[in-house]
């Protein structure tokens, strides 16, 4: 015997079968924005990943607004309590002439937000360098001139180069350089900044103009360029080393 048809056109066992069906897609939903949070605070609570993005604001703070601006885009590698990511700078919005929010994102979820005023060198003692120095002096940044460039700069450099520069001042506590012109073919050839010890902190590539690299911790800072086996453009050239001591 056929059902009863409800006033609207369908039959009892039309309406239940609806129902099952919108129920299935309901807690499909729910379960998949209760994942979706759950990643999301998980990253959120890493120490390591925190700690890092921290250390990278902590950087930031010693750079114009012109230089925080140029930071768009470079990725920073970082092993946590949620798994190996990359840490990238996105969003580095310019408020005014001397002002600037950051905000950090682990592998695409936003995890710190930082807003700077207009702090280009540090030279009157403006941060800590835990105990000073020499002769007692508050420590503060210097800087060098020493020119480092890619090979036949201003012409292109060649396929397949691997060469690592090394940069040591002694007493320094941090360290950073400043490239004049910055050009390498993107995704493929790539510039690393890395500590004495050969961690990597900072890889640059494409066509960036004129900025300043990422500081590493310590007297010594290594500069590695590495190109891949086709496709060359004009390459980069280092003007300057900045040493907090």
């Amino acid at each position: 015997m056929r059902a009863r048809a409800s006033q609207a056109g369908f039959t009892l066992v039309e309406i239940v079968v609806a129902m099952a069906f919108f129920a299935v897609i309901a807690v499909g939903v729910g379960q998949a924005l209760i994942a979706g949070q759950k990643a999301s605070v998980t990253i959120k609570e890493d120490a390591v990943v925190l700690a890092s993005c921290e250390h990278l604001l902590r950087q930031m703070s010693s750079m114009s607004i012109s230089d925080i601006a140029s930071q768009n885009g470079n990725t920073f590698n970082v092993g946590g309590v949620s798994g190996s990511g990359t840490i990238s700078v996105t969003s580095p919005y310019i408020l005014s002439a001397d002002t600037a929010r950051v905000v950090l994102s682990w592998d695409g979820i936003p995890v710190l937000e930082r807003t700077f005023g207009n702090a280009a060198m540090i030279a009157s003692g403006g941060e800590s360098g835990g105990g000073g120095g020499e002769g007692g002096e508050e420590a503060q940044w210097y800087e060098q001139s020493h020119v480092i460039t890619s090979p036949n700069y201003p012409s292109n450099y060649p396929n397949r180069y691997d060469h690592t520069w090394t940069i040591t001042e002694s007493g320094a506590q941090k360290m950073k350089v400043h490239f004049s012109a910055f050009n390498t073919e993107r995704n493929y050839d790539f510039v690393y900044i890395k500590t004495g010890s050969g961690s990597t902190v900072a890889t640059y590539h494409d066509n960036r103009g004129s900025f300043t690299s990422a500081e590493v911790n310590g007297d010594t800072i290594k500069i590695r360029f590495y190109s891949d086996y086709s496709v060359t453009r004009q390459g980069w050239r280092i003007d300057k080393y900045q040493y907090y001591k």
